[in-house]
């Protein structure tokens, strides 16, 4: 075989153009790998998070007391999500939980879609981030601040588990987000929408006999209000409200200045019209 290889004899030329064809095919391969990468990993994308996070299905929400306290946890799911996406997720259905119901603890959970359905099994990789909120830290053990948010920076596997480094924000990072968000959605509750809907055709059976009863009236009330609507006689025009409605604080930023002690306006990029709603905090004095 090797007598075989000695015999063989190149031209120079030829030697140079193949080792030339070799380097090349090599370093396009190299890119490719690459760009393959880049793509996977969302490097070339370049998407921003979202200043709100993402829209969110309510898997469970679990109200109990502990020492004396009222704790308030509450598993939401997302689609594949990028961590810091989950997180802002997370704080944005914290802050509507603190706005609808007084506790001392606030606990919000974000799972992926494809994540493990019983309860045991929520915990450890299985979070993909995490809110707790305590108005008073003092007397919630483990807990110097009202704030803790923490993410899995890594995606979820096929079975909705997450494996990468946990990631903590700081206060000023809290405090930023909130500030900055432009929705204040809940997520989707698909047993309230079933009740819901399983309400309305109750109702709507219920209406149905008392359709020719009203019609009837109806025709009597056009000849009596015909007679009542003498010319001169219409109704004053109802003032309008709100044309010189003060600007509000958003409720997050609210929920904040409360807690912190602090003036939390809302952020330059948040639109004004989400700061309109009164904070929870303003409207229980009145």
């Amino acid at each position: 075989m090797k007598a075989v290889f000695k015999k063989i004899r190149l031209p120079r030329k030829v030697m140079f153009v193949i080792a030339g064809v070799l380097v090349l095919s090599g370093a396009s391969g190299a890119f490719a790998v690459y760009s393959g990468t880049n793509t996977l990993l969302g490097v070339g994308k370049g998407r921003a998070p979202s200043l709100s996070g993402l829209a969110c299905t309510t898997v469970e929400t679990l109200k109990m007391r502990r020492n004396g306290q009222r704790w308030i946890r509450k598993y939401v799911s997302t689609e594949s999500a990028d961590g810091v996406d989950r997180v802002r997720t997370a704080l944005r259905i914290t802050g509507l939980l603190a706005k609808e119901e007084k506790a001392d603890l606030y606990q919000v959970v974000v799972l992926d879609q494809a994540g493990p359905q019983d309860r045991a099994e929520r915990r450890g990789p299985a979070i993909g981030a995490e809110v707790l909120f305590a108005p008073d830290p003092t007397g919630m053990p483990g807990m110097s601040t009202p704030f803790v948010a923490r993410y899995n920076e890594g995606k979820a596997n096929t079975a909705g588990l997450f494996y990468g480094r946990e990631v903590a924000l700081t206060t000023d990072d809290i405090k930023s987000t909130m500030t900055a968000m432009d929705d204040k959605s809940d997520c989707f509750d698909p047993v309230a929408a079933a009740a819901a809907a399983a309400a309305g055709a109750a109702g709507s059976a219920s209406d149905a006999h008392g359709e020719e009863a009203a019609a009837g009236r109806a025709e009597a009330n056009v000849e009596h209000g015909a007679e009542a609507a003498a010319p001169g006689h219409g109704e004053e025009p109802v003032p309008e409200h709100g044309e010189a409605k003060a600007q509000e604080k958003g409720f997050l930023g609210a929920m904040m200045a409360r807690v912190w002690g602090e003036s939390a306006e809302p952020a330059a990029e948040a639109p004004a019209d989400h700061a309109a709603e009164k904070a929870e905090g303003e409207g229980a004095g009145h």
